[in-house]
C-alpha cells in the first residue's frame, strides 16, 4: 500500500490550476468548434431553427473566454488529501476532506492510469478515458510506502518532463 497525505504546496496548486483550466479549455473548445458546425448545418439546412444554436454557440464562446479570465482558484476545495494505493486490489481510494462528514471516498482502478507525468516534485496521474480528471501527488507527503515502490507500480507509464 502506498499513501500520501497532506496539503499540497502553493506551488502544486499553482501548476495544477493551469493544468486543469488548460485541459478544461480544450474540452470546451472542442464544444463550441461542434456548436458552429451544427449551428452553420441548421443555418443552410433548418433557418427557422437557427436562433436557438447561435444563442447556444454565443453563450459556449462565453464561457470560454471567462475560464481563460477568471481565476479557477476553487480548485483548492476539490484537491484531495488522502491518496491510498492498493495494488492488491487494483484500487486507487481518493479522499477529499472539507466536503462534509457524509462524503465517501473516490474509487478508480490502478489499471485505468493511462500515464503519469513526473513534474520533479510532484505527479499528475491521468487516466484513460477521463480527461477532465487527474491527481495530483506530491512527493514529500508520501506516508506509507515509497517513491521507488509508487515508480515500480506504474513503470512504462510515467513520463518525466523535460521542463523540470
Amino acid at each position: 500500500m502506498i499513501e500520501f497525505y497532506g496539503s499540497l504546496s502553493e506551488n502544486c496548486i499553482k501548476k495544477t490550476e493551469k493544468r486543469k483550466a488548460k485541459r478544461f479549455g480544450i474540452v470546451c473548445l472542442f464544444v463550441t468548434i461542434l456548436s458552429v458546425v451544427i449551428t452553420t448545418t441548421f443555418a443552410v439546412f433548418h433557418p427557422a431553427q437557427f436562433y436557438y444554436f447561435l444563442i447556444w454557440t454565443i453563450l459556449i464562446g462565453i464561457v470560454n473566454i471567462l475560464i481563460f479570465v477568471i481565476p479557477a482558484r476553487s480548485i483548492i476545495f476539490r484537491l484531495p488529501k488522502r491518496i491510498v494505493f492498493k495494488p492488491d486490489e487494483n484500487l486507487i481510494t481518493i479522499q477529499i476532506d472539507g466536503l462534509g462528514k457524509g462524503w465517501s471516498p473516490v474509487l478508480k482502478y490502478i489499471s485505468k492510469v493511462k500515464e503519469i507525468i513526473d513534474e520533479g516534485e510532484w505527479y499528475f496521474i491521468i487516466f484513460k478515458y477521463d480527461i477532465t480528471d487527474t491527481i495530483v501527488c506530491q512527493k514529500d507527503l508520501i506516508i506509507q510506502g515509497t517513491i521507488e515502490e509508487f515508480e515500480k507500480l506504474f513503470e512504462g507509464k510515467i513520463k518525466r518532463n523535460s521542463k523540470v
